[in-house]
């Protein structure tokens, strides 16, 4: 159970993050140029931290079950998110930052895996 706990730290983040009004966001203005980046790096993390927790488990998956699970849950997360943001003040959602969301869980998930998969097969199983 202990490779969900920064699944759920996280996770609280993000909602924490979700929860502040646009004008108390601490970001400066001129990073909100670059929004769905900044989603995608956001879900790299989540979709990195889920992936490496299906894979270690419990329950240890397998390297596809794995990926295609922290996909699922990265982007139904962030699906989810968009939507409690939009009752955030100031606040909105879009489907753009939804698949900014997806994709970057989905190359988070992916980097995991395959670096997992790369230390299996190079001999080291931690």
């Amino acid at each position: 159970m202990r490779a969900w706990i920064p699944v759920a730290v996280y996770a609280a983040l993000i909602i924490g993050a979700s929860s502040i009004p646009s004008d108390r966001m601490p970001l400066p203005s001129a990073l909100w140029s670059y929004d769905k980046l900044l989603h995608a790096v956001e879900y790299f993390i989540l979709g990195a931290l889920v992936a490496r927790a299906f894979a270690i488990g419990p329950p240890r998956l397998s390297p596809a079950l794995a990926f295609a699970l922290a996909v699922v849950a990265g982007a139904g997360f962030g699906g989810l998110d968009e939507l409690y943001q939009s009752t955030t003040a100031g606040r909105f959602a879009t489907p753009w930052d939804a698949l900014a969301d997806a994709v970057g869980a989905s190359i988070g998930a992916m980097t995991v895996i395959l670096w997992r998969m790369r230390k299996v097969t190079h001999g080291s199983r931690s």
